[in-house]
């Protein structure tokens, strides 16, 4: 699901009553494949409690009773599996710190990065939990008023890479572990939010009379596994990433459109079914609505672009009637509204044609892709989903916030 917000509104215009989810550093990974204004505010709202519906936009049914899609559940057992077979493998090398799975404070995330290093002569601590800052300062410094709900949750970065200097301080680098063959923008997002996390936590931390000084790394980096996909011992090396191309995109997301995302109501969240949608935990009940609703998303394999190239096609030819998507498409096609969109706006008529394959029959115009639409039903294929990556990103780079770092 895609599409931007394009309002901007003040953020008392947010569900300021309703109880919310803060957001995981994972939902905000995911975000960061699926491009869904719509899956952000879902799980900031939805899953604490459902919101109100408004039946011409917001997917029907409560999200908090969707089950997990088994090929998601597939992906996160692949990950979950790595993950243990690099901890062990580590572990026998007598590199690893495992922390008992409880939450813990700035001044132990401090005290145990030290002893880490300067007792145990560990490389990597594990079960690092903590919860989130609240980044005041920071959602102050993007935007004019406080958000009035916590945004972020517990987080918990797979690794912490300690390392004592010669000059006796200490650094410290996230490392998360991902069972993929290469490394994704959703990576660098998780990893990015980890490290300004934990650096706000510990910046007010000072060290002890005489202790070393801790010192966040440059970079951050994603453990992936070798090519056979078992043995750790044939891993290569974390990849770096330097932070200096990292957060600057991520904290205009965070601390500027995150918050004017979850600040709208349900009917003003722009959404569309589209290939990335596969395996979203929302897409059975997005899929329903889209074909109930006769939305644009009812249109196999559409893409964001593409989608958003017949929206502005909807917009400069609008009906004085109120339609459904499809409706007001097939009017287009089959009316005058054509010829004076080709008359005034001829590349866009043209484009707008083609993908469509609007051909005349009969003496009229028609389009079997919008026929099928509105006689079939919305379908999210396999296939579609790898050619949707390449489109989406080319136009998600210029008009989004998205992290698009070369991998």
């Amino acid at each position: 699901m895609g599409f931007i917000v394009v309002a901007h509104l003040p953020l008392s215009f947010a569900m300021a009553e309703s109880p919310t989810s803060p957001l995981s550093p994972t939902r905000l990974a995911i975000y960061h494949q699926n491009h869904c204004d719509w899956y952000l505010h879902q799980s900031f709202h939805g899953l604490a409690a459902a919101p109100v519906q408004d039946a011409a936009t917001a997917p029907s049914g409560n999200p908090s009773e969707v089950a997990t899609p088994a090929i998601t559940t597939a992906h996160f057992q692949r990950g979950i599996e790595w993950e243990a077979r690099l901890f062990d493998h580590l572990e026998r090398q007598g590199q690893l710190l495992r922390l008992p799975p409880q939450t813990i404070t700035q001044k132990q995330i401090r005290d145990i990065i030290i002893e880490s290093v300067t007792v145990r002569n560990i490389c990597y601590i594990s079960n690092v939990v903590f919860q989130s800052p609240s980044f005041e300062e920071e959602l102050a410094e993007f935007r004019s008023a406080p958000f009035p709900h916590r945004l972020f949750g517990i987080a918990k970065p797979d690794l912490i890479q300690v390392n004592r200097l010669e000059t006796g301080e200490i650094t410290w680098e996230v490392i998360d572990a991902k069972s993929s063959t290469s490394i994704k923008t959703s990576h660098h997002a998780q990893i990015g939010f980890y490290h300004l996390a934990l650096e706000k936590l510990l910046a007010p931390v000072k060290s002890r009379p005489g202790g070393p000084t801790l010192i966040p790394s440059e970079f951050a980096s994603i453990w992936l596994p070798p090519p056979d996909g078992n043995n750790p011992e044939h891993s290569p090396n974390p990849v770096p990433t330097p932070l200096s191309l990292l957060l600057g995109p991520l904290k205009t997301f965070l601390f500027k459109t995150l918050p004017t995302v979850l600040s709208l109501p349900p009917r003003r969240v722009e959404w569309l079914l589209n290939p990335l949608c596969r395996g979203c935990e929302f897409e059975e009940t997005c899929t329903a609505t889209t074909k109930a609703e006769k939305r644009l998303g009812s249109i196999p394999n559409l893409s964001i672009s593409e989608a958003r190239m017949i929206r502005e096609v909807m917009d400069i030819s609008k009906s004085q009637e109120k339609k459904p998507d499809l409706e007001d498409l097939e009017d287009i096609i089959g009316g005058p509204r054509l010829r004076r969109i080709n008359e005034s706006y001829e590349n866009t008529g043209k484009k707008f044609q083609k993908l469509f394959d609007v051909r005349v029959v009969g003496g009229k115009p028609r389009s079997t892709l919008l026929e099928a639409a509105i006689s079939g039903q919305p379908k999210v294929s396999q296939v579609a989903n790898r050619q949707m990556q390449t489109t989406n990103w080319k136009w998600e780079a210029h008009t989004t916030t998205s992290l698009n770092l070369p991998s």
